[in-house]
């Protein structure tokens, strides 16, 4: 009864404890059903190892479980107190017979290790209020299949699912800007796999080992690639490398023997590490590169082992003048009365529309058109930009116009008048 303080870790690997009892009297402790609280009963420090329950129901007054509270517990299934925000480090790890845990819209934080190694556990939905997630809170968990992450998640931090074989869904939400250390590494069961457009960084090993990953697309947002990101993905055909990555690290790409294209629109040449491909890949796969830089790729390794480098054929998506989020200005002079008008532009995200993909443009005009929505596409005579609006087009932009170059415009459209001269002002202003 005279105990006062307990450590988080002092009763940690005690795997034949049955039962736990607290003194009556004691100021801090207490025990229920053989587990230890404390006093007030907010926080569950201790579940005992040994104990014969298969099923258990944490009181409803619990918002916090301490480090390795359930550690190697023999529960099949758990439900968690409705008042619970915080689920600490190791948690519920190696908890190799449960199958089922509800977490509850009231936790906010997983901490690491907190689902590691639970083999039995075949899938887990991660409530919206949870704003973090710890370092291998999933790891080593083979049987798990499927997995909901909450959408206001910033980051998948390193090992969250490393060595879950058999994940094969699991939803990355939009707001994700970084992909830790092996996050997803083994995942050989994942089919396919949509890096959010804000991710930043993709850490190394991240997604070493995804062996039924046919194809990844890597956003303009990313700007580093890690040792090892992408190798062992033995069945990746298509690569897609966007315009913002810097830096690839040694062997992101190494053992990726099965690509055939890998389309980077990346203006300037990405520095590289050592072995970044494949060294089959530079005979077997052709490399796609922006036409204003393919001599740069083709001069620089280790690009310039490929044997086949070629021009992108479309760059609309990934030209910085079509960026979502770039505004611009566009002076257009009706040739008929004189009268000049001044668009502003928002680009926006990609759409399907008239048989094609476009980047949707919200225009602004300052004359007497109010705001209209149109949609920005590559033509295929060429890289030139038009703004599509109800099938029809004008020509807007040529990637090839620096400040100062005019070109002979040769579209019409009856809101937009008919023109034929376009001249750069600045990076962001055009007059027509």
């Amino acid at each position: 009864s005279s105990l006062t303080e307990i450590s988080n870790s002092a009763l940690t690997g005690c795997i034949g404890l049955r039962s736990l009892s607290v003194e009556k009297g004691n100021p801090k402790y207490l025990c229920e059903d053989g587990v230890l609280f404390d006093h007030d009963k907010t926080t569950l420090l201790l579940f005992p190892a040994k104990s014969d329950m298969t099923h258990y129901d944490i009181p409803a007054t619990v918002t916090t479980i301490v480090p390795a509270a359930f550690s190697g517990s023999q529960l099949k299934s758990i439900t968690l107190s409705p008042m619970l925000t915080e689920i600490g480090n190791s948690a519920f790890s190696g908890l190799v017979q449960l199958e089922y845990i509800t977490i509850p819209s009231s936790v906010t934080s997983i901490g690491a290790s907190a689902l590691r190694g639970c083999t039995s556990l075949k899938e887990v939905d991660v409530p919206e209020g949870v704003q973090s997630i710890g370092t291998s809170a999933f790891a080593e968990n083979p049987s798990l299949v499927r997995v909901h992450l909450p959408e206001g998640l910033a980051r998948i931090e390193g090992w969250t699912f490393d060595g879950c074989t058999n994940l094969s869904e699991v939803n990355v939400p939009e707001k994700v800007n970084y992909i830790g250390e092996a996050a997803f590494r083994g995942c050989s069961s994942l089919p396919a796999f949509q890096i959010p457009p804000g991710v930043t960084i993709i850490d190394d090993f991240a997604f070493k080992g995804c062996t039924n990953l046919c194809s990844i697309t890597i956003p303009n947002s990313v700007s580093y690639i890690g040792q090892n990101a992408f190798s062992n993905c033995t069945n990746l055909t298509t690569l897609t490398i966007g315009n913002g990555v810097k830096e690839i690290i040694n062997e992101a790409f190494a053992n990726c023997s099965k690509l055939t294209d890998i389309y980077c629109y990346a203006a300037s040449v990405p520095k590289t590490g050592n072995e970044v491909f494949d060294i089959s890949n530079y005979m077997n796969a052709t490399l796609h590169v922006p036409a204003a830089s393919l001599g740069a790729y083709q001069t620089t390794e280790p690009w310039s082992n490929f044997k086949e480098i070629v021009a992108l054929a479309d760059q609309m998506a990934y030209h910085p003048f079509l960026e979502e989020g770039k505004e611009w200005i566009c002076h257009t002079q009706n040739p008929y009365n004189g009268q000049v008008y001044d668009f502003r532009y928002y680009v926006g995200k990609e759409v399907d529309r008239y048989g094609h993909v476009y980047r949707e443009l919200t225009m602004e005009n300052y004359g007497n058109y109010g705001r209209t929505e149109r949609c920005a596409y590559l033509c295929e005579e060429g890289q030139k930009v038009y703004v599509n609006y109800l099938g029809n087009k004008v020509l807007l932009y040529d990637f090839g116009m620096k400040v100062g170059d005019r070109i002979q415009g040769f579209a019409s459209h009856t809101e937009l008048g008919s023109f034929n001269m376009l001249e750069v002002i600045s990076d962001d202003t055009i007059e027509v």
